[in-house]
């Protein structure tokens, strides 16, 4: 199988990003099987340099077969569309000549397209192989979560401009969501909103992200250090990071005046950066999270909103370290594991579960002792690699099956 794979890359983040982490190790697994896969690469931030670079010593190190770098179209939500439509049909059409250019001249089988920005290449899917989507999580629920908290919190400047984005997103996945060869979602909850939207169940596949097997740091617990991760700059993150500022870690402080908290994740913003203090340390992009999260007494998961596989959630645990956080930082694993967490959606609650947390350390290293062998027994790469490398083999051998009328 030859795969032609559009990403985006945002390089400040890099490995901490969750959806490159996906592409880069379902590729290497496909790799392993056999099979080429060659990256389009649309650059979000960074330098072209620099990310050639990185790019370069990632297919040198067998990650993926080849990649080319492609200028994508404009962003294009709805008020840009409005009011510069004539811009972005340039952007399209020259986006579109270029994937057309570079699938025609190396034969690929079958394409596959998480960069949003190229969804509008299923409108020329005649000319091009089967055109399968990677949605990862859903926009939309995303969206309608943030919707909710702001609503709730009377800051409500911002919503008409999210509204909006609303519903861009909804009309993108239901559109391109029906027009696909095949759709992939990375949580049940995302996979129940796409389908939602498009009005139908079927071509659609529960593709989760995987975990590495753990390398193990020789590092001793700090004790009542907790930490948070993520790409801070992401409004999931820093609204959660800010409401746990806020609302529970003074609770904390109350009952434990030793704990401290850590934000660890590229791209803080300046209100988050504010809220630095003896006790609570706002770190910026770090180059080794696993040594990070391996150091910590507690992992901390406020989540108040977004959607999609929470990567920060496995991760902390194949590092050793329990998880203490709101229902939906553990909504997306399978029904028995959830309850193996330690969860709270109230300020008091979720402060008074990890305090006991810091104050039962014999008890929490046995928990996360059971719940991180059954995560990684659960989601692996190789796993979710050959789901991947099921469908896109059933789309190139059944090229003209019925999708809705587009081949």
């Amino acid at each position: 199988m030859r795969l032609l794979w559009f990403v985006d890359l945002d390089y400040p983040t890099r490995f901490h990003h969750g959806g490159l982490l996906r592409v880069f190790n379902l590729s290497q697994n496909l790799l392993t099987s056999g099979h080429q896969v060659w990256l389009a690469v649309q650059v979000l931030r960074g330098g072209a340099q620099e990310c050639t670079l990185f790019l370069t010593e990632r297919r040198n190190a067998g990650v993926f077969t080849e990649f080319s770098i492609l200028v994508g179209p404009p962003p294009s939500d709805l008020r840009q569309f409005l009011r510069r439509s004539g811009m972005v049909r340039a952007g399209r059409q020259h986006a579109v000549a270029g994937a057309l250019d570079l699938a025609n001249k190396n034969g690929f089988d079958v394409c596959l397209v998480t960069n949003r920005r190229f969804l509008f290449l299923l409108d020329h899917a005649d000319h091009l192989p089967p055109i399968a989507v990677d949605w990862c999580d859903s926009r939309v629920l995303q969206l309608q979560r943030q919707i909710s908290y702001l609503a709730a919190k009377r800051r409500c400047a911002s919503l008409p401009d999210i509204l909006k984005q609303l519903l861009y997103n909804w009309r993108e996945e239901r559109r391109y969501g029906r027009r696909s060869a095949w759709n992939f979602a990375v949580s049940p909850v995302d996979l129940s909103c796409i389908n939602r939207v498009r009005g139908r169940p079927d071509r659609m596949t529960l593709l989760p992200n995987g975990v590495a097997p753990r390398q193990f740091l020789p590092l001793a617990k700090e004790p009542y250090r907790l930490i948070f991760s993520g790409n801070m700059d992401f409004p999931p993150n820093y609204e959660s990071a800010l409401w746990f500022i806020d609302e529970v870690f003074p609770r904390v402080l109350e009952a434990a005046p030793e704990a401290r908290l850590v934000i660890a994740g590229a791209n803080p913003i300046e209100e988050l950066r504010r809220r630095s203090s003896a006790r609570i340390q706002v770190l910026g992009y770090v180059e080794n999270m696993e040594e990070e999260l391996a150091r910590s007494a507690l992992y901390v998961a406020p989540l108040i909103s977004g959607s999609g596989f929470r990567n920060k959630v496995t991760e902390a645990l194949v590092q050793g370290t329990f998880v203490v956080g709101t229902t939906l930082a553990g909504e997306f694993l399978d029904d028995d594991l959830r309850p193996l967490l330690l969860s709270a959606d109230t300020p008091a609650t979720l402060a008074q579960k990890i305090v006991w947390g810091l104050q039962h350390p014999d008890e929490v290293r046995s928990a996360v002792c059971v719940l991180s062998t059954k995560i990684l027994d659960r989601y692996s790469w190789p796993s979710q690699s050959l789901k991947l490398e099921s469908v896109l083999q059933e789309l190139i051998e059944e090229p003209e099956r019925d999708l809705g009328g587009r081949r």
